[in-house]
């Protein structure tokens, strides 16, 4: 889950609007804990039945709507790391790397 917040300033910094752009990626569990194609060990996959994603997806979307200013985007995985949350710049040879540092 990727989450990316802008300040916009404007004026003289009397008025301030945050805008928050949240990206939320698909987490399809129920295809990390079936027994025939998991990678992750039972432990996991028991904690992870418990932990409810989609309850919280649909709970930050329903804040979301509350809100004018805040924007959820749900989508796949590809990039989410690569991806500068300011920028938008991708880092096409990021590797393994554990921070993204934006040039």
């Amino acid at each position: 889950m990727i989450v990316t917040i802008n300040y916009l300033n404007y004026l003289n910094g009397s008025a301030k609007i945050i805008v928050y752009v949240i990206l939320l990626q698909e987490f399809r569990t129920q295809g990390m804990i079936r027994r025939g194609q998991r990678r992750i060990r039972s432990k996991t996959a028991r904690a992870m039945c418990t932990w409810s994603h989609y309850r919280f997806r649909q709970h930050l979307i329903n804040k979301a709507r509350e809100h004018p200013w805040c924007q959820i985007i749900v989508c796949t995985e590809e990039y989410t790391g690569k991806t500068c949350g300011s920028c938008g710049y991708i880092h096409e040879k990021l590797g393994g790397s554990k921070e993204f540092c934006c040039p």
